[in-house]
């Protein structure tokens, strides 16, 4: 406890000691809230370095969807124009399967590499929304700490005494009583 003398008023009183961020009694320094705003853009270029990948996943993953679309209906056309021809083309029935397999073994292949892509986009997806919810915070963690800056700046100006050690309130407090003896 801090004890203080008011100003005109002989009475004693006990000040609490103030709980900041950044310690008991101690306000922000800019350097402090420099480090959280640099923070807070770093947590932004990664949001947005994982937003970018995102979006090129999602891309390939489009075009990948779309060259399976395109197999389908070359296995379509393949079962349509053999089927009735059955006796004509039995020949090369049989190496349009094999083509036909190789293609769905590759197009599986690429779907898996792409279900894999997937699951990446969403573990991004989800870092991104820890990041943003991270970047919520340091926000709300800057705006307090700034509050309690002001504040405390507030303080003293109206009450000079507040942030004098108990040693300075003491010699201070000695002098004057120094000074009235004589």
């Amino acid at each position: 406890m801090v004890v203080v003398e008011q100003a005109g008023d002989p009475s004693v009183m006990e000040a609490e000691p103030v709980a900041t961020p950044f310690g008991i009694d101690a306000s922000p320094t800019s350097t402090d809230i420099l480090e959280v705003v640099d923070e807070q853009r770093m947590v932004g270029d990664v949001v947005n370095v994982i937003k970018g990948n995102a979006q090129i996943l999602a891309k390939q993953l489009l075009h990948s969807s779309s060259l399976a679309l395109f197999v389908a209906k070359h296995c379509e056309y393949i079962f349509l124009v053999v089927n009735p021809k059955q006796k004509e083309l039995r020949r090369s029935s049989s190496v349009h399967e094999e083509v036909l397999k190789n293609q769905c073994v590759e197009t599986s292949r690429e779907l898996e590499k792409q279900t894999k892509r997937l699951s990446k986009l969403q573990q991004a997806e989800e870092a991104s929304d820890k990041a943003k919810e991270e970047l919520a915070k340091a926000k709300e963690s800057a705006k307090r700490a700034l509050a309690i800056a002001n504040e405390l700046d507030g303080d003293r100006r109206r009450w000079p005494w507040k942030g004098i050690s108990f040693g300075q309130s003491w010699m201070g407090f000695e002098q004057k009583a120094l000074r009235h003896k004589k």
